[in-house]
C-alpha cells in the first residue's frame, strides 16, 4: 500500500507530466512542421528534435528529483486538512 503523501505527490507529478507534454509537444509538432515559422521570435532559428529531447530529459528529471520529495512532504504535512479531519 503505498502511503497517501506519496500517492497525492504522484498523481499531482503525473497530472503536470502529462499537461506539460502534451502542450510542448504540440508546440514541437507546428515548430518541426514549419507551420510555426509566422509566429518565430528568431525567424533564422532552425529548429530540430534534438532540442525538445535535451529539454524532455530535462523536465523529466526536474519533476523526479526536487518536485516529487518536496510535494510528498508537503503532502504529508497537510495530511490532515486533505482528508477533512481538521
Amino acid at each position: 500500500m503505498i502511503p497517501a503523501a506519496l500517492s497525492y505527490a504522484l498523481q499531482a507529478a503525473l497530472a503536470l507530466f502529462l499537461s506539460h507534454t502534451l502542450c510542448v509537444g504540440t508546440l514541437m509538432y507546428l515548430d518541426l512542421s514549419g507551420k510555426w515559422k509566422d509566429y518565430a521570435l528568431c525567424k533564422n532559428r532552425t529548429a530540430n528534435a534534438k532540442d525538445y529531447w535535451k529539454g524532455f530529459k530535462s523536465f523529466s528529471i526536474r519533476l523526479l528529483c526536487p518536485f516529487l520529495p518536496f510535494m510528498v512532504l508537503c503532502f504529508w504535512h497537510s495530511s490532515e486538512a486533505i482528508a477533512g479531519k481538521l
